[in-house]
């Protein structure tokens, strides 16, 4: 790959054998190079494609205000956070963590705190991203002599979430969390009991209820019906749980206006069930 443009020493727009721009990131990638070199390929630790000329304008613009220490400062959050959570993330995640890192910093240097509506469900539902957004406010208070708030750290934990989305809408995510609050405060009311979140049972029931919002938001079209018997044998052995789980899907409908499959109407009694029941062994 040809470099046609150096940005700092960390980003590099480049120009690969099919003559397509792409902007790589990497510690000292645009270190002593010049336009017209071949880039290091020892030094490339993401590479972003720019199918677009709007995509390409958004990276230039974010390149041209941002600074070189909070590029790298970017850098080194998203090399260590994809280590952590053992992931790749796509390409929206830098120029947004770039974007929100420069502005909590600047905000810091006001004494401007934004507040995190949405922290506890933030450390709840994400625990992974989250204790690795700890890691990053590690980082950036090593590199800029300053300590972020946990606030901070639930705003960057959702970009980490969101960096695992393929394609999917920024805002779902949060979304997902304020719906998974609501699934578990309708299962505490239906079922008149409290519900202990620090068990290996409930981490696994969110792991759950996050994969079926997930399929809910991206699966269109083919999500198949079951087995009529199957269903009815099961809604039949745990009465209490199908009622419950018909008051979610109420929920679920007006929420995101979407039709819950038997399918997913087996899944959740099936978690749910497996959930309760835990709970109501331990109280007894």
């Amino acid at each position: 790959m040809k470099i046609i443009r150096i940005f700092n020493n960390s980003v590099v727009l480049v120009q690969d054998a099919n003559h397509e721009e792409k902007m790589v990131l990497g510690k000292g990638v645009g270190f002593n190079s010049k336009v017209n070199d071949l880039l290091d390929p020892n030094k490339i630790e993401k590479v972003f494609v720019l199918e677009t000329s709007t995509k390409k304008q958004v990276f230039e613009k974010a390149m041209k205000f941002a600074s070189a220490e909070y590029v790298e400062v970017t850098r080194k959050i998203i090399a260590q956070a994809e280590d952590d959570l053992g992931v790749t993330f796509n390409d929206s995640v830098f120029i947004g963590l770039l974007d929100h890192i420069s502005y909590a910093l600047q905000r810091f240097s006001q004494n401007d705190n934004l507040k995190n509506a949405l922290i506890w469900e933030i450390k709840k539902f994400y625990t992974k991203e989250f204790q690795a957004a700890l890691t990053s406010l590690d980082i950036i208070e090593k590199e800029e002599h300053v300590r972020l708030s946990e606030d901070e750290a639930g705003f960057i934990a959702m970009h980490f979430v969101n960096g695992q989305q393929n394609g999917s809408g920024e805002k779902t995510p949060m979304i997902d969390a304020v719906v998974i609050q609501d699934i578990l405060n309708i299962i505490k009311f239906h079922f008149k009991m409290e519900i202990d979140e620090t068990t290996f049972s409930f981490s696994r029931f969110i792991i759950h209820m996050r994969y079926l919002l997930q399929r809910i938001h991206h699966v269109h079209g083919t999500r198949n019906a079951i087995e009529n018997e199957l269903f009815e044998q099961v809604c039949k052995k745990y009465t209490d749980t199908y009622r419950c789980v018909k008051k979610i899907c109420v929920y679920l409908e007006n929420k995101l206006n979407v039709a819950i499959t038997d399918e997913e109407i087996l899944y959740l009694m099936l978690h749910i069930n497996r959930l309760t029941l835990r709970e109501k062994s331990i109280a007894e």
